[in-house]
């Protein structure tokens, strides 16, 4: 239950982060500081809940987003593969690219970060977007072998 309330917080934090962000606007030097103490806190209990649950990938996604929301984009990165990886294991596609964007919107010449949303896009059965991604990062980054045998394989499959 207490998971769930932290969740609601987070969620209306990103929303409120996202409006900020959106609009342009600044809001008042004192509203500033509490947000900023707030995302902070944020950051620090989406952290918590984590090492509480790492297999959670609604959590990993949920830290992701705080840090991204934070403007805190090298931790969100890494925060975004690892939170990919979590999502990968326990078979929750949408969320594994979810974290891929994230990953991405922070590091956009990461050929890890594609090759990531292409297995995950092969996984959730999109073949034909995990084929196009497999293929820009050929394009992109030169023939690697393990890159050409996945693209093999969804054309296989």
């Amino acid at each position: 239950m207490a998971l769930r309330r932290w969740l609601g917080r987070l969620q209306g934090r990103l929303e409120a982060r996202a409006r900020v962000l959106a609009t342009g606007e600044a809001p008042p030097a004192a509203a500033a500081e509490a947000e900023a103490g707030s995302v902070s806190e944020t950051i620090v209990a989406a952290r918590r809940a984590l090492a509480a649950a790492p297999n959670d990938p609604g959590l990993a996604l949920a830290l992701v987003q705080a840090l991204a929301g934070a403007g805190r984009p090298a931790e969100a990165a890494l925060a975004a593969r690892e939170g990919a990886e979590v999502a990968r294991r326990m078979g929750a596609h949408e969320i594994e690219l979810e974290c891929c964007a994230q990953w991405l919107a922070q590091d956009p010449q990461s050929a890890d970060a594609r090759i990531a949303r292409a297995h995950a896009l092969a996984a959730a059965g999109r073949a034909a977007e995990a084929a196009a991604e497999y293929e820009a990062v050929l394009s992109a980054h030169g023939p690697q072998l393990a890159v050409l045998l996945r693209l093999g394989a969804v054309y296989h499959d």
